[in-house]
Order: C-alpha cells, then sequence, then structure tokens
C-alpha cells in the first residue's frame, strides 16, 4: 500500500502563508529554476516531537522500522518495551518484561548486539531511541526459585537477585505500615512509595546503594546511544528519588546534553498527598497526560468532539507526554481506545497530532484476547518479527492516515501557531486550523457531512494529504480549492480531510542569481520584499511595497538567501534593501534603471526578467 505521508515528503522552510521566493546574491546574473523533490532540501528544519511507542516489538523490527517508516514519515524518537532480562513464566505474557531479574539488557525481545545495532540504524535514520526502563521493583515470581529469559536463578521469596539482596528493599514494618506489604491507601505518600504495587518486590529507590544500582543500569544504555527513558510505576518510585537517580545518569552521548526524561505518573486524587500528584514531577522531566487520554476517550465514544476544545489539562502543554492508549490503558477496566475501535481510533490519533498539545506518542502493538496474553513468540517466549497487516500486529505507525498526519504535525510545530477557526456541529464533526500551516476536520459521525470551512490559509489548491497521495506538487486527487481562506469540503463518515502549506498543487521552486560588485558591509543585512503575500502586503502607488521586508541570509562575503514556494503560472515583483530600513531600497519611481525586478513561475520553464542584474549599494542614496 502506497502511504500518502511518505510520497508527501516535506519540502521544509515551508512558508506559512504562501510561496516563498529562492534568491541568491552571486556574482553572475543567470536565472536557474529548481524544482525541490520532497524531503530533499529541508526535512532536517522541521521540529519533530512524534515518538513511535512500538510496543513489545523486538529489536530487529525496530531497527527496521526506523530505517523504512519511522525516519521517512518524520517520527522524532521510537520508545523500546523494556529491555532488560525478566521474569520467564510458562504463560509467557505481556507484563513479563515489567517483572526484571537482572539489570543486563537482553530477554525476549533480543541479545544486546541486536539492541546496539537497533539504535545505531534508527540513529541513521534520525530517529531517537528511548527505552521503557523498570526500577520501581524486581519480579515478584512464585515467591521461591525462578528463573529468567536469559537464564538468571532468582528468588522473590528471600529477595534474591543478581543485582540485589533483601537489604535493598522497602517492607513491613520498617518501611510500609501494611502488614500485607502492599499499598492499600493510595492517599499516602508513605504507602504509595513504600509498599508494594501489585505485590512486587519494592526496591528502596531512597538508598545510595539501589540508586547506584539503577544509574549504572541506564547509564549502560546510554552509552550505547540511548537517547531517553520513559520511567515505568514514577508514582511509587517519587520524585525525590526520580531526582537523585537523575543525577548520576551521563549525559547524552550525541549532543551532551541531559538525556530525555518522561515519567508515568496517574493523575491525582481528592485527598491525595500533593507529592503523587502529576504537577510535582515536573521538575525532573514530561510526565504522562493520562487525564488527556480519558478525555479523548469520553468525547470520542460519547460523540461530543465539540468538547474537546474545552479540554483543562492538568500539565502544561511543555511537560506533557500525551497519546489516545498504552499497554495499561487499552486494558483498564474502562479501556481507553483501541486498535479495536477502528476508524475511531485512527480518527482520535489524527486529533492527537493536530491538537498540538504536549508531544504525542502514537501507539502500536499487537491483537490480544485476553488480559494477559503477550505478543507473538517462539515457544520459548522470544518474541519474534512483526509482520504489519497479518491481524497479529496492529502497527498503527504505519496506517496511512497517521503516516500522513505526522508530517501535518511536524510543519504545524514548525510553522504553524495555537488553534483557530475552530467549527463544529456540536457532536461528532469538528474542524480547525493551526495558524496559517495547516488545516483539518474530523467527522466521527455515521454520514458524510458538506460545509464551507474557514482554513486559514492561503489562496490555492490543496491535495487531501489523507485521502489522496501528495508528491512533487502533483496530487492524485482533484484536490481542495481555498478561495478567500475557505474551502467547501465534504468530510467522509469515520474519516477525516487534512491539507497544510507543503501539499498546495503546482508548486515550483526558483533560484535568481544577482551581482552584488562590492562586499556587504558587514554588519548589515539584505531583505526582500515582493507582492507575494509572503513578502509584502501589497503594492502601494506602484514604487514600493507596504511594510513586509524579510531577512535574507548570509551564505558568502556577496551572497544573500531566501527560499520561496510559488504556484506554477505566478509572476513576482520583488526588491531589495538594505538593513530594513526602506531608506536603501530600489525604488522605480524616482531611479528609473531600478524597476522592479520580475520573473515568470511556469514549473520547471519559469524565466526571468530584470532590467538591472547590478546591484550597487552605493548607489541607492537619493533613490
Amino acid at each position: 500500500m502506497s502511504r500518502s505521508g511518505r510520497q508527501r515528503r516535506r519540502p521544509g522552510i515551508s512558508a506559512l502563508l504562501t510561496p516563498l521566493l529562492a534568491t541568491t546574491l552571486t556574482a553572475s546574473a543567470v536565472f536557474a529554476p529548481a524544482v525541490l523533490h520532497p524531503g530533499q532540501a529541508h526535512a532536517s528544519t522541521l521540529s519533530k516531537d512524534v515518538t513511535a511507542n512500538l510496543f513489545e516489538y523486538d529489536f530487529n523490527s525496530i531497527a527496521t522500522d526506523c530505517t523504512n517508516v519511522l525516519g521517512p514519515d518524520g517520527f522524532a524518537a521510537v520508545q523500546v518495551a523494556p529491555p532488560e532480562d525478566s521474569y520467564d513464566q510458562a504463560s509467557h505474557d505481556w507484563w513479563d518484561v515489567y517483572q526484571p531479574v537482572d539489570y543486563t539488557v537482553g530477554g525476549r525481545l533480543g541479545t544486546e548486539a541486536q539492541f546496539e545495532s537497533m539504535i545505531n540504524a534508527c540513529h541513521a535514520a534520525g530517529v531517537k531511541v528511548y527505552v521503557d526502563a523498570v526500577l520501581n521493583h524486581m519480579a515478584a515470581g512464585t515467591g521461591g526459585s525462578d528463573t529468567s529469559y536469559d537464564g538468571q536463578s532468582f528468588d522473590s521469596g528471600t529477595l534474591t537477585y543478581p543485582n540485589f539482596s533483601s537489604a535493598d528493599f522497602h517492607g513491613y514494618p520498617v518501611n510500609c505500615p501494611e502488614s500485607s506489604d502492599s499499598i492499600v491507601n493510595w492517599l499516602s505518600y508513605t504507602e504509595v512509595t513504600q509498599c508494594r504495587l501489585s505485590g512486587l518486590p519494592d526496591l528502596a529507590t531512597d538508598t545510595t546503594a539501589v540508586r547506584s544500582a539503577e544509574a549504572a543500569y541506564l547509564n549502560g544504555m546510554i552509552s550505547m546511544g540511548v537517547d531517553g527513558f520513559r520511567l515505568d510505576s514514577a508514582t511509587e518510585i517519587g520524585e525525590t528519588d526520580i531526582a537523585a537517580i537523575e543525577a548520576l545518569l551521563e549525559k547524552d552521548t550525541t549532543t551532551g546534553s541531559a538525556v530525555s526524561i518522561t515519567q508515568e505518573v496517574y493523575p491525582g486524587s481528592s485527598g491525595q498527598d500533593s507529592r503523587l500528584n502529576p504537577t510535582s514531577f515536573e521538575g525532573e522531566g514530561s510526565v504522562t497526560a493520562i487525564d488527556y487520554t480519558y478525555a479523548i476517550t469520553d468525547d470520542f465514544k460519547n460523540g461530543d468532539l465539540a468538547a474537546l476544545s474545552g479540554y483543562s489539562p492538568t500539565l502544561p502543554s511543555s511537560y506533557a507526554s500525551t497519546f489516545v492508549t498504552n499497554q495499561d490503558t487499552e486494558r483498564a477496566s474502562s479501556p481507553s481506545l483501541s486498535y479495536a475501535n477502528g476508524s475511531e481510533y485512527v480518527l482520535a490519533d489524527e486529533f492527537l497530532l493536530a491538537y498540538g498539545y504536549g508531544s504525542p506518542q502514537i501507539f502500536s502493538s499487537f491483537e490480544y484476547g485476553s488480559y494477559d496474553q503477550g505478543p507473538p513468540d517462539a515457544s520459548n517466549g522470544d518474541v519474534t518479527d512483526t509482520v504489519c497487516g497479518t491481524g497479529a500486529w496492529e502497527c498503527t505507525e504505519r496506517n496511512a492516515a497517521v503516516d500522513a498526519m505526522v508530517g501535518w504535525h511536524d510543519l504545524a510545530l514548525t510553522d504553524g501557531g495555537p488553534v483557530s477557526n475552530w467549527t463544529t456541529d456540536g457532536n461528532d464533526l469538528i474542524a480547525f486550523s493551526r495558524g496559517s500551516a495547516a488545516w483539518i476536520a474530523i467527522n466521527n459521525g455515521s454520514s458524510a457531512e458538506t460545509a464551507t470551512f474557514t482554513t486559514g490559509l492561503p489562496d490555492g489548491s490543496y491535495c487531501d494529504i489523507i485521502a489522496d497521495t501528495y508528491s512533487d506538487g502533483s496530487c492524485s486527487g482533484s484536490g481542495i480549492v481555498v478561495a478567500d481562506g475557505q474551502a467547501t469540503v465534504t468530510v467522509p463518515a469515520g474519516g477525516s480531510v487534512a491539507i497544510d502549506a507543503d501539499s498546495v498543487i503546482g508548486n515550483a521552486t526558483a533560484v535568481i542569481d544577482v551581482t552584488v560588485p562590492s562586499s556587504t558591509p558587514g554588519g548589515d543585512t539584505v531583505y526582500i520584499a515582493g507582492d507575494f503575500s509572503a513578502l509584502g502586503t501589497g503594492i502601494s502607488s506602484g514604487t514600493d511595497w507596504e511594510p513586509g521586508l524579510h531577512p535574507m541570509t548570509r551564505i558568502g562575503t556577496d551572497e544573500w538567501q531566501a527560499v520561496v514556494h510559488a504556484v506554477s503560472g505566478t509572476t513576482l515583483e520583488y526588491k531589495f534593501d538594505l538593513n530594513g530600513t526602506w531608506s536603501n531600497v530600489e525604488e522605480a519611481a524616482s531611479c528609473a534603471d531600478r524597476a522592479n525586478r520580475t520573473f515568470y513561475f511556469n514549473g520547471a520553464d519559469s524565466s526571468y526578467t530584470a532590467e538591472d542584474t547590478v546591484y550597487d549599494w552605493a548607489g541607492l542614496n537619493g533613490c
């Protein structure tokens, strides 16, 4: 299946409002049209923050996915399920990997060598690697002698593990006030952080020995190239202990900065110790915005998408890690949306990517018929390679609509703004734009709806990236026409329509070369103004433009550059200015030899006309 997003690679420095002009001042006067192929020149300039949570994919499959899917589609990172050696119990349930036995990389997801190879492949594709880390507890086992996937022995009855002994755990009555050793009062900070979660032996993360062992485990992965961690059961560890462990971590080997941290913290409740609330963990990194998951689930299930605009988040957007579902919420007693919800789940993921709250995560995993069921595996429990489209694996990150919306999101994050032009029918249909960069309509209803929407985008024809394939200015569909900022669109039942500034039909890119006879003064900046809305606000008195000067980028001693996309069949007039004050700008009225420069876009056959190809700064005084 061809995927819209992969076909429509982003051209990059996207003009929010229109065509960009690509102008270079060099020693020659030659017009050289250059059509930028999607994904070529500007993809690296886009901001990216979408993570693919490839839950319980094995290391080899993640490496392949990074190369073939995540990198090309604009994902920023991949999250890997806990890679440590874990409890090997006969039924090989999904939660085995959340019962660590030994702090070594290697278990049912692959070997350490495969783990390192995966990191290298992902980095080569421009994708960061985040690891789900289980630091709160160790495996419960049967209470006697048990074995890990890698053959290590442990005894949860005597609390004997390769890395820890009984002195390294909390217990009744010294730490936990409950004789059962398990959390009973979820409002109590002491119980939540020092008693057992679901019977799992609770590590004394408030001790130097445990903190050092856990930091050594994480630092080992950082040295392999891991870029960050999702801390499982962070609420039960406690913010203070997390801060102490983070203080022992090495810097990211690529950036030299602290590695990324996301903490699993559930929403607080009335009467709960404030130290357990999500906001208390903001100082240590991002926090899972699970209340947002609940809101999205409720509104999509109840046919009340209109309410999504009124959501009041607990966490600031900059600290929120957002998702429609994960391995826990999809199996909860009141489950979140999941693959089983079909189009509703896909639309919810599209909304997550479009709305712009938090850093979104797309969850991909496997089908299951019971709570405990694990991923497809071999007889020994080792997870087998992910094969999408077989009914066993649900590869959401490869869904065509989600695939396209990751690129839409990256563009909106880079060039867009907050949600605007919100429109709704009061129930199942919503539409909105992100500044002037992108627009989407989502219909969760059972009937198609046709309406005229304010898109916020400049006039032109755009490709619907959800239904059609876009590539190099061409669209497989008929396109959507925006006139006076509005478009009449039919949004299919259980479907969506999305356009953005990088899906303009008929785009071309041009380069103009103009002579500068002497070096531009060192502290000066060259600006450009023109009759495109991206370069100015229109011609005034036929001689100059209203304020709309745009700084160019110095690329050499006498060379300056700006880049613009334009629609074929457009004629552009423009001028240069020195220092952005309009005092040193070419004026056609008073200087006949300084007439407006012009060129005409006609795809690859663009032509260029300039009355004077020499731009002499010294001669501008008095013009």
